[in-house]
């Protein structure tokens, strides 16, 4: 009796036992399945996050190798530039050296083509701008645009129709300087030199119009010829030469 109680005891602890340790591990299984469970989740929220809290940032390798091709190019395109000056310096300095020689044979051939230029002026001209000043100065302050207006009004009253020869010309224009200030033109022996060239030179004055008596010429042409005496200011020979031809 008393081994029956026993071994019922026993096959009640061990039964405890059993249940106990049963109910243990399940509980171990539970928890390390939760704890699995959340950590999972845990890190799919971490991983989940890390492309949204990292969305359009460029990896540190990536901006690296940029900045180092960037400063590649920099560099090369500073060699090219270099090169490119120091592979050409010949051809630059002797283009230098060229330029100048050219620029001093232009300038060489302008002067002397300005040179020919004024000495045929000087073998065509019959007078000399030194003539004409001398003449200007010693007629200077009497022959002026007033007395010039008033010949330009004798001599078309004498000669209306536009020609007269010389020396008719020179008999108006002497009775009216003297009229007027009673004093001949001084130096018009610089303006009888032209006459005589344009008489003697018919040919080489086409501009002059002649008629059938080559003693004759132009009214305008020898008032335009006369006003080489009038002193005074440029707008006022301007003036008296734009009335001359103006009629």
């Amino acid at each position: 009796m008393i081994r029956r109680v026993i071994v019922s005891t026993v096959r009640k602890s061990s039964v405890t036992n059993a249940i106990a340790a049963t109910a243990g591990r399940s509980k171990r299984s539970f928890s390390i399945r939760n704890n699995v469970s959340f950590t999972q989740s845990a890190n799919i929220n971490k991983i989940s996050d890390i492309p949204n809290a990292n969305r359009g940032v460029r990896p540190l390798s990536t901006t690296v190798n940029d900045s180092a091709i960037k400063e590649k190019n920099q560099t090369d395109k500073g060699k090219d530039v270099s090169d490119l000056f120091l592979d050409n310096l010949g051809k630059l300095f002797f283009g230098a050296i060229f330029s100048v020689i050219a620029l001093l044979v232009r300038s060489s051939y302008g002067t002397s083509n300005q040179a020919k230029e004024r000495d045929l002026l000087e073998e065509t001209s019959v007078l000399d701008p030194l003539e004409v000043d001398d003449l200007r100065t010693a007629n200077h302050p009497d022959f002026n645009s007033i007395l010039f207006s008033d010949i330009v009004l004798r001599t078309r009253m004498a000669f209306p129709s536009g020609e007269a020869s010389y020396f008719d010309f020179v008999s108006v224009v002497m009775d009216t300087i003297r009229l007027s200030h009673g004093k001949n033109l001084q130096f018009g022996h610089l303006l009888d030199r032209v006459v005589i060239d344009v008489l003697e030179n018919s040919d080489k004055y086409n501009a002059v119009a002649h008629n059938k008596d080559d003693s004759k010429l132009p009214l305008k042409f020898l008032l335009t010829l006369l006003s080489l005496a009038l002193s005074g200011p440029v707008d006022d020979r301007i003036q008296c030469l734009f009335d001359v031809m103006s009629d």
